[in-house]
């Protein structure tokens, strides 16, 4: 059996860190369970994983990777950062004619939230498509059901740009119909 345990890596790896300042590993052990288990630190955990897969730096300024890309210069000089705001999904290639009537776009809305977004449309949990409102005019609910985290809503794309339809015609239909068949 390997240590830490591939199952519960985590909290083993965090109560040997906390042992070196505690008496009893029993307490060291206890305090990392509830770290582990705590929802506040799961998100973060969740959103620095978000950020990083994505390609973006995660914002804390512990993090040896994002500091390693510091936003200023030894003088204190701000740099410029780049980072991917939205993503494409189609069934048709980039070159095809019709790939801008049937393309779905996966677009970052801050707070980690990213919108599948075509048309001034958003599509929601439920996979229907729906006017997105100002934004003074969404609500907390509203916004529950139609932003999700980057892996779910590139999912969500995915799944729904095949069966997009423009005049009657689907993604595939149009894909089948203008790429030569061997």
């Amino acid at each position: 059996m390997t240590y830490p345990p591939p199952d519960d890596r985590l909290r083993h790896l965090l109560a040997q860190h906390i042992n070196s300042r505690v008496t009893s590993w029993n307490l060291a052990f206890a305090i990392a369970g509830d770290l582990v288990h705590a929802p506040e630190v799961r998100a973060e955990l969740d959103r620095i994983a978000t950020a990083h897969s994505a390609g973006q730096p995660c914002g804390d300024r512990t993090c040896t990777p994002c500091a390693a890309t510091d936003s200023r210069t030894a003088e204190g000089t701000p740099v410029a950062v780049a980072w991917t705001t939205s993503i494409q999904v189609s069934v048709l290639p980039e070159d095809n004619i019709n790939r801008k009537f049937f393309t779905i776009n996966v677009e970052y809305r801050g707070a980690n939230r990213w919108a599948v977004a075509r048309h001034g449309e958003c599509l929601s949990i439920g996979e229907t498509w729906e006017h997105e409102p100002t934004s003074s005019e969404r609500d907390e609910a509203w916004l529950a059901t139609h932003r999700f985290d980057l892996a779910t809503a590139l999912h969500l794309a995915k799944q729904t740009a095949p069966h997009l339809c423009v005049n009657g015609e689907t993604a595939v239909d149009s894909y089948r119909r203008t790429q030569a068949t061997t």
